[in-house]
């Protein structure tokens, strides 16, 4: 399963970019960003947006690692209309990659 502060760790860091950097591109606390970073929270894939302007990738690249098919980002955008975790995202499109 996918890990998003692992994630956002691991691109934060290639990038030269501090958590506080982050953070103050986001508008939350340094804390806040180290609390995603070591999993401890979870953010909504509003605030992952956030997350991916301020490490200047696109949300698909954030969450999966590379760019999504645009069939997928219809998908995507209805999941965050209902308030569903990156996880959660991940794990039903994982289930209809393996109907394939």
């Amino acid at each position: 399963m996918i890990n998003i502060g692992k994630r956002v760790r691991n691109i934060r860091e290639s990038k030269g970019i501090t958590q506080e950097e982050l953070a103050n591109k986001m508008d939350v606390t340094k804390s806040y960003v180290s609390k995603i970073e070591s999993g401890d929270q979870i953010p909504k894939l509003a605030r992952l947006e956030l997350i991916a302007i301020g490490l200047d990738v696109t949300l698909e690249e954030l969450i999966f690692n590379t760019s999504v098919d645009s069939k997928w980002k219809e998908v995507i955008e209805l999941f965050e209309q209902k308030g569903i975790n990156p996880e959660e995202v991940l794990k039903f499109i994982s289930v209809l990659e393996k109907l394939k």
